[in-house]
């Protein structure tokens, strides 16, 4: 309110009245003289400028709920929030933990943050267990830092589910913190509390054994498989596969394949009968998620190489699937050779040469189904040619 504030200043910088809330302006010249340093804050709660709509909620982390960054099998245990608004809107978000000093505590404060998932499915009950599309449902990832306060802004779409999940980077770290969100339109949030239920397989991958390897490998037969039965008409199915925490820089790429099942009691071994690939990730979670109609499915659970071992399990979130070990187990048996100078005419349409190729006899005690897989280290085309008894007289096409 000073006299310096002449009507010309106060047309030329918009002020239409004189109010007694800070504001002051000096010279450029006049101010980079006395300051060298400008901090722009944000007044929310303040009479100043916009209202917001404020809620503050208080919260811990305990040994059961302390389940760490998405680097951890273990991130879905965190305390959940669901945030709903009915109209387009701002939200400010601020994740604060107790004061270390007043509350005589030695060390650092732990690395924290707030993950902000979507729910595409809408609002409901339930918390946040999996994630099948990152690309959709991950709406903001923080930086963790080791602060006492980390804070963001986020656009809202109206009528939408989200989910706030704050975490410390490590899992198993106990600590207090307040969880606050200033809104510029009143905001619906609530905890989450409910499980949804799943129908629950575990395995491991052993080296030499069950380690086969993704698809690309001519090993992936040997990988751990289960059947999934779909009991609706048509349903979405997410498959989950979480391996155990080994360390975010041990982890393996892994992903569950699902295959159609003719022959259900037994494992799956054409790949032709593949109904969903995964998106292999080096993550604690991978979800494959299908649209598959009523029937039997064999669920392939990989690593990206083979050989590598950890323990994992796997999980069905569907009312409309069913999930077991499958019962039977294929008669294997296996032999090697290689093509060679002598040993390498060619395909059938070689007839000059073609018998020249390595031949091995298949020999039945009864009517059976069986299949026959050819594998190489190589990048050749390559076939195998079955005949009945007498060669290029009794081709089984």
């Amino acid at each position: 309110g000073s006299a310096e504030w002449t009507p010309e200043f106060m047309q030329h910088f918009g002020i239409t009245e004189m109010l007694d809330d800070g504001t002051f302006w000096m010279c450029f010249e006049d101010w980079s003289r006395e300051f060298n340093n400008l901090f722009v804050l944000r007044m929310y709660s303040d009479d100043v400028g916009e209202k917001f709509h404020r809620q503050e909620i208080s919260g811990q982390w305990t040994t059961e709920t302390a389940g760490g960054c998405r680097n951890h099998p273990s991130w879905n245990t965190n305390p959940q929030y669901q945030l709903v608004s009915k109209q387009d809107t701002t939200i400010f978000v601020s994740l604060k933990l107790r004061n270390r000093r007043v509350a005589r505590l030695a060390g650092d404060y732990p690395a924290h943050g707030v993950l902000v998932l979507s729910k595409p499915s809408g609002p409901d009950e339930y918390r946040k267990t999996f994630i099948q599309s990152a690309e959709d449902e991950v709406v903001f990832t923080p930086m963790y830092q080791a602060i006492r306060e980390s804070s963001f802004e986020l656009e809202l779409k109206a009528n939408t589910a989200y989910v706030l999940m704050p975490s410390t980077f490590d899992p198993k770290i106990t600590e207090s913190y307040f969880l606050t969100v200033f809104s510029r339109h009143p905001v619906k949030i609530e905890p989450l509390t409910k499980e949804r239920s799943a129908a629950v397989m575990t395995g491991s991958w052993v080296s030499g054994s069950t380690a086969g390897g993704c698809l690309n490998n001519a090993t992936w037969r040997s990988c751990p498989q289960f059947l999934l039965e779909v009991t609706a008409d048509k349903a979405i199915i997410p498959v989950v596969l979480e391996q155990k925490d080994i360390g975010a820089d041990k982890l393996h790429f892994i992903g569950a394949y699902i295959f159609k099942a003719p022959l259900a009691e037994y494992p799956g071994l054409d790949n032709m009968n593949l109904v969903a690939a995964p998106k292999l990730i080096n993550a604690s979670q991978c979800t494959t998620s299908a649209e598959l109609t009523r029937g039997k499915y064999h669920i392939v659970c990989t690593t990206y190489k083979p050989n590598e071992e950890n323990s994992f399990s796997l999980k069905v979130f569907s009312p409309s699937a069913t999930l077991s070990p499958i019962p039977k187990a294929w008669n294997r048996q296996g032999l090697k050779s290689e093509w060679k100078a002598g040993l390498n005419g060619g395909c059938v349409n070689n007839e000059a040469t073609f018998m020249n190729n390595p031949k091995f006899s298949l020999k039945l005690s009864q009517k059976a189904t069986v299949h026959i897989v050819l594998s190489q280290a190589a990048k050749f085309q390559l076939g195998f040619n079955p005949f009945r008894d007498s060669p290029l007289q009794n081709y089984i096409h």
